[in-house]
């Protein structure tokens, strides 16, 4: 009720990012937008955009960057869960990205 008083509206912080269907964006804006995710966030869904091709290094940089971050305890999400989109990875980029996950 406080909170009410005094205009204050309560904000839960976000446990999901689906990136399934991110055809329209660049390469650079997508791990921008991941590289700025806060800790709450549990789940991630990746599509072509954020897999394939060009974006591959990026998203294999991301996965590492999430591994050491991990290690040394600084904070970042907690992802628990990736799924990814309807053909957005092939055998390709499966041999790079489970070791990291």
């Amino acid at each position: 009720m406080k909170n009410k008083a005094l205009g204050r509206i309560p904000i839960n912080s976000p446990t999901k990012a689906d990136l399934s269907e991110t055809s329209g964006l660049s390469t650079q804006k997508i791990f921008f937008f991941l590289d700025t995710l806060p800790p709450s966030v549990e789940e991630i869904k990746f599509g072509s955009a954020a897999v394939k091709g060009r974006a591959l290094p990026f998203l294999l940089r991301f996965l590492k960057r999430l591994q050491v971050a991990r290690q040394e305890g600084r904070e970042a999400p907690r992802l628990k869960a990736f799924t990814f989109g309807p053909n957005s990875i092939g055998p390709e980029e499966l041999v790079k990205v489970l070791p990291l996950l």
